[in-house]
């Protein structure tokens, strides 16, 4: 899918992805982009909430539309959608206070019970790890990973914590990922792992694995 992520430029992501990535990324853009919709389109808090809801009912009531078609929706209920107003509109994220730092989250509740966990193979340029200052107080709870220059140019989430390095190398038909663990992975963060590269390998269309010491 393209969409607006990680700032407010057009951006291809999978589509499966698209919902954690608007939640994660949504405080950020949220900001610019509310300032945009109230100097150029004198969109206060209420008003987007409204245009918002729109956007959804119309969604809801006629499936997939361009820009145009949604726009004509919009206008039908009222809200003028001009200029770059669609691509401004945002939905609402959930935050809380701990230790002296906001954290935004979707809306709702956690989930109850255990849950399996959820595994991602990632460059450290990625924005999750580079963009903001107090990264590491979120990715690296536990204290685990070195403050030192960095060994590998990959590294290894579960459930959103940091638990290795990563090499990645691409050969004749598969891609191998040489992980280094921060500490002692269970079975349940290793088949987590596997799952990642599977579906990492699966997009380049070659058979993966990974390595671990």
């Amino acid at each position: 899918m393209r969409t607006h992520v990680l700032r407010p430029t057009w951006h291809f992501v999978r589509a499966e992805d698209i919902g954690w990535l608007l939640d994660l990324t949504g405080p950020r853009v949220r900001r610019v982009t509310g300032r945009q919709l109230l100097n150029a389109h004198g969109l206060d808090e209420r008003s987007v909430e409204r245009a918002v809801a729109a956007v959804m009912e119309a969604l809801a009531s006629r499936g997939q539309l361009t820009r145009a078609q949604l726009a004509g929706e919009l206008r039908e209920r009222g809200v003028a959608a001009d200029g770059q107003m669609l691509m401004l509109l945002l939905d609402r994220l959930d935050a809380f206070e701990h230790d002296g730092r906001t954290f935004w989250h979707a809306p709702g509740e956690a989930p109850d019970g255990p849950q399996e966990p959820a595994g991602h193979l990632l460059q450290i340029l990625d924005e999750t790890y580079r963009g903001y200052q107090d990264s590491r107080w979120v990715l690296d709870a536990a204290g685990d990973v070195p403050r030192t220059r960095e060994s590998a140019t990959g590294m290894a989430l579960v459930d959103g914590q940091l638990v290795a390095s990563v090499k990645r190398t691409l050969g004749r038909g598969r891609v191998r990922f040489d992980l280094r663990p921060y500490r002692a992975l269970t079975p349940a963060q290793t088949e987590a792992l596997r799952q990642a590269a599977g579906r990492y390998g699966e997009y380049l269309q070659l058979k993966a694995e990974i390595s671990l010491p």
